[in-house]
Parts: structure tokens; C-alpha cells; sequence
């Protein structure tokens, strides 16, 4: 049979593990002095049941007693999940000189990572009531205010009711002494409250009488928590408008589960470039972040131009955007209202990038042509997103405007590249006007037969020819760079089309006359602001019509 002593020490047990949690939850029980807000309960550290006369493992039959309940029943079960480590329930963590935790072993300081209280190592030497509980000035593992006795339920909450002499956790508090503690719990007559580490139990001692203290500092605020994105690449097709990236940053938190209470703010920065960056992605509207969804936000820079048709076709066309293109550096800043004191932090940041690719791209051109032997056009293009619009009309009056240049790369071998210009002439024949290494010449296309022409094309750069017809006549002049600034537009609320920054239409000639077969060349574009664009193919196959 179980000892009278037996059953009310358990009963003590579970009854103050009750008060604790009817207390912290529903504060209907004034006179138990109930622990701060702020602070979580702790379990009492009792991992097993009474089981005949002796404690053993808890079973099903013993589902009611302390062992069998709450977190030391979790952490036996292996299902309770720790910030630190610690006997049972416990979870505490090691902190050295300057406060960072640390390996167990050597350390000045623990952080009970339940309740938030950072307990001194330090067993203080033994003092009367009074004298512990004035002690000033007192510094430790980076804390430099603060400190003071705990009350008697804080003390409470590092008894170790699994353990004694000392009942405490030895791996986190090995300097404990089996011997009473003060607490800063008072009581009439002259008394005051203590804990006696060598069993655990409360006790009311005469406050004249010396004993052990060891100091709290109340709860350090800890930093929030986030997770940032990947770094983010805005694609070419960008839409102008708002550009919201859902869910972006993950596990936003003011910090552990005691501070669930905090409120969060988010501040986000552009940063300056560093030495070798692309030009400034410049915002409209500047990235913003949602700490309650981690929604990332932001809106490029950009306009639209209404275009209301052309000289030959007064129908209205779609309108015309023109994004901001470049990099920019971010930093976004989380902060809650913790505080700092005590060695509390209330922020953490995290940068990353946005960048909207400002080199154009070159097109891939794939043709395919019936057997000709004077000239197959091939048109090569590009998309620069940030390049402004150009008008026409004002280009062909005389006036210039930033040209893009198309590189050849590599040549073909099956056949040579010119720049041509195709008008007519006086009496209203059709002329191809071929530019090559021995200069620029017309050649009238006849009524019937085959022509055939030329030699290699000068090698480097293809560049605007100024040469035309001073009989031509815009638009049937030919003009063979025709920029077309990047074009939106909605024939519905679902669709949207997209088109070339830049083109330009060149001749290939084949060699033979009679050639029928495939050829290819590479090419790259740089854009005016001096963007280079990857490498692009020009794939030629020319059949014969049978």
C-alpha cells in the first residue's frame, strides 16, 4: 500500500499543475498569485505514475495522474517539439558570456524557452531576505538590466519533480545546491518564501535567516522570424500594372509562442547597386511586403502610349507600353514591438533582388522558301522591353534616333548576306538595291529568266544603309530597320499580343543558282543603351516547287 505521504505529495502535485493552467487560462483564481501575462507554464518534470508501490511507466490504467499528462507526457512519447533541450518537458538553452547560446557545459546563463525567463547559473552566496532582494547592478551573459530574485511560482518553474537533491535539471543547472532558495515572494510576520532544491517544495522561512539566491531576468524579447523568397526574375511579358507575388516570404512569426501577441511591421528599402550591376529597376509604385500573408508587391515603371493609327491605315492600333528595365537591390526589415531591452531584439531582415532583364533578345528565325536565286528576305528581330518608341515619320524627314545594331556572328556557307532596299524606279520597274563589299548598286529585275548576283558581304556589323531612291516614296521605300516598340493589346479581357522591339529585313543569295538545300547563321543584337543579347540562329531551308 502507498504511504499517506505518497498520495499528497501527488496530490499536491496535480492539483498545482491544475491552478497553474486554470490560472494562465481563464485568471479565475486571484489568490493564487498568478504568474505574469506574458508567461507560459512549465511542466512539473515527472515523466511517471505511481504504480503499486513504487513509480513506473505510465500506462493507460494511469491516464489521470500527473505523469500521464501535458508536456512531460509529450516529450516521453517523443511528440513534443523543442527549441532548445532539457529533462522531460523542459526546454531550455544554453547561454555563454555574451549571451549566444551555447553547448551545456561551461555556460553562465539558461533560457527557459517556455516561460521566457533567463536564469543566472550562478548559486549567489547566502544572504538574508532583504539583502538578496536589493541586490543592483548586477550583469551577466549580455543582460545588463533587469535582474532580480524570482517569484516563488517562477522558482517553482525550474523544480524538477522527477529528480531531488538537487530537483532541478543538473545537465542545464549543475551549480544548483540541495539546500533553500530565496524567493521575492514576502509573507507576514517577518517571513518570507522559499524553495528547497533539495526535494522541491514551497517553504515559508524566517527572512533574518541566510540563504542561497539565484537571480531571473525577466523575458528577453526574441527576434521575429522570416523567411524570404527566391530572388525574382519579372519576365519580359510583364503587364504593366500592380505585380503581386502571393505567399512570397514563409514563416513569418514575431518570434516563439509566447510572443504570438506582438504586432509585426514590415519596412522595405531599396539598396544601392554595387559595382558591376545593370542600370536601376526603377518603380512606379515600390516593393511593399504583407507580414500577415507574406504577399510580396510592386509596380515597374512604365507608360502607355495610345497609338491612333498609321499614315496608310487609320485604324487605331493597340497601345503601347514601355517598362523600366534593370536591377534592384531590396531589403526588407521585420520588426516587432517587443523591444530591445535587456538584450532583446526586435527585428530581422533579409535582402534579395528584382530584376527585369535589361539586354534584348534576340529571335530564333527558322525559313522556309520556295527556290529563288536572286534574294530570300529574312527578317531578324529583337525585344527590349525599356526601349522608348520611334516614330517613323519624324525618322524619314532626316531626323535620327537611337538605332540598335545587328551582328553577324557567324556567316553562312552556302550562300551571302546583303542589305537591300526594294523601290522602283522612273518607269515603275521593280529594283533590288544590293549593298556589298564593293558598294551599293541596282539591279532591275527583268520580266523573265533568273538573276544572279554578288559576292560575300562585307564581314562585321550590319548597320542602316543611308543609300535610297530619290524617286521612292514613303512608306514603299523599304526601309529596312523597322523598330517596333513592345506592344500589349487586348482584343478581350483574355488575350494579349506581344511584338518586336527592333527588326530588320536583309537578302540572303545563294551561291548557285540552282541551290536547294539548308544554311544557317548566327547572329546578336545591342541594344542603344549598350545591352548585348545572347546569341540567336537564322535557319534557312530553300525547296524546290515540283
Amino acid at each position: 500500500m502507498k504511504s499517506k505521504a505518497f498520495h499528497a505529495y501527488h496530490t499536491r502535485v496535480w492539483h498545482q499543475k491544475q491552478s497553474r493552467f486554470w490560472c494562465a487560462a481563464l485568471a479565475l483564481l486571484p489568490a493564487l498569485a498568478c504568474a505574469p501575462s506574458w508567461a507560459q507554464l512549465n511542466d512539473t518534470g515527472q515523466a511517471q505514475c505511481a504504480g503499486g508501490a513504487s513509480m513506473d511507466t505510465c500506462s493507460t490504467a494511469s491516464a489521470g495522474q500527473d505523469g500521464a499528462r501535458g508536456r512531460d507526457a509529450q516529450a516521453t512519447a517523443g511528440q513534443l517539439a523543442k527549441a532548445g533541450a532539457g529533462a522531460a518537458g523542459f526546454d531550455f538553452t544554453a547561454l555563454g558570456a555574451s549571451g549566444a547560446a551555447t553547448a551545456p557545459g561551461g555556460h553562465e546563463c539558461v533560457a527557459d524557452n517556455v516561460t521566457g525567463l533567463v536564469w543566472s547559473m550562478q548559486t549567489l552566496p547566502a544572504l538574508n531576505w532583504a539583502d538578496a532582494s536589493a541586490i543592483t547592478g548586477y550583469k551577466r551573459c549580455g543582460v545588463s538590466a533587469g535582474w532580480r530574485l524570482p517569484t516563488r511560482r517562477e522558482l517553482l518553474s525550474i523544480v524538477h519533480r522527477g529528480a531531488s537533491a538537487p530537483a532541478i535539471d543538473g545537465t542545464y543547472f549543475p551549480a544548483t545546491s540541495s539546500t533553500s532558495y530565496w524567493s521575492a515572494d514576502a509573507a507576514a510576520g517577518g517571513a518570507a518564501w522559499a524553495v528547497d532544491f533539495n526535494d522541491g517544495a514551497a517553504q515559508l522561512l524566517d527572512a533574518a535567516q541566510p540563504h542561497a539566491a539565484r537571480l531571473v531576468a525577466g523575458p528577453v524579447n526574441q527576434a521575429p522570424t522570416l523567411t524570404p523568397g527566391a530572388n525574382i526574375v519579372v519576365p519580359r511579358e510583364y503587364m504593366p500594372g500592380p505585380a503581386t507575388y502571393h505567399g512570397w516570404a514563409k514563416d513569418i512569426s514575431p518570434g516563439p509562442a509566447r510572443e504570438a501577441g506582438q504586432h509585426l511591421t514590415a519596412k522595405v528599402e531599396l539598396l544601392p547597386l554595387q559595382p558591376g550591376d545593370p542600370k536601376a529597376l526603377v518603380f512606379d509604385v515600390p516593393p511593399a511586403l504583407d507580414p500577415a500573408t507574406g504577399d510580396l508587391t510592386f509596380t515597374i515603371h512604365h507608360r502607355i502610349d495610345h497609338a491612333s493609327g498609321t499614315k496608310d491605315d487609320p485604324t487605331p492600333e493597340r497601345d503601347q507600353w514601355y517598362s523600366s528595365a534593370g536591377l534592384a537591390r531590396v531589403r526588407v526589415t521585420l520588426q516587432d514591438d517587443g523591444g530591445t531591452a535587456n538584450g532583446g531584439q526586435d527585428t530581422a531582415q533579409a535582402d534579395f533582388t528584382i530584376f527585369l532583364d535589361p539586354a534584348p533578345k534576340a529571335m530564333d528565325v527558322n525559313i522556309k522558301h520556295p527556290w529563288k536565286a536572286v534574294c530570300i528576305p529574312y527578317t531578324v528581330g529583337a525585344m527590349d522591353v525599356d526601349t522608348d518608341p520611334v516614330n517613323y515619320y519624324t525618322w524619314h524627314d532626316g531626323l535620327q534616333w537611337p538605332f540598335p545594331t545587328f551582328e553577324i556572328l557567324s556567316y553562312p556557307t552556302k550562300g551571302f548576306l546583303t542589305e537591300y532596299v526594294s523601290s522602283r524606279t522612273p518607269d515603275g520597274n521593280n529594283v533590288i538595291r544590293f549593298a556589298s563589299q564593293q558598294g551599293s548598286f541596282d539591279y532591275v529585275l527583268p520580266k523573265t529568266g533568273m538573276v544572279q548576283v554578288g559576292t560575300q558581304a562585307a564581314a562585321g556589323k550590319l548597320v542602316p544603309s543611308a543609300a535610297k531612291s530619290s524617286t521612292s516614296s514613303f512608306p514603299n521605300d523599304g526601309i529596312f530597320m523597322t523598330p517596333r516598340p513592345p506592344r500589349i493589346g487586348w482584343t478581350g479581357p483574355w488575350s494579349k499580343n506581344i511584338g518586336f522591339n527592333f527588326s530588320m529585313t536583309h537578302c540572303y543569295v545563294p551561291f548557285s543558282s540552282t541551290f536547294v538545300g539548308s544554311d544557317t547563321f548566327t547572329y546578336q543584337v545591342t541594344d542603344p543603351d549598350g545591352n548585348v543579347s545572347g546569341i540567336a540562329s537564322v535557319s534557312i531551308e530553300i525547296f524546290e516547287i515540283k
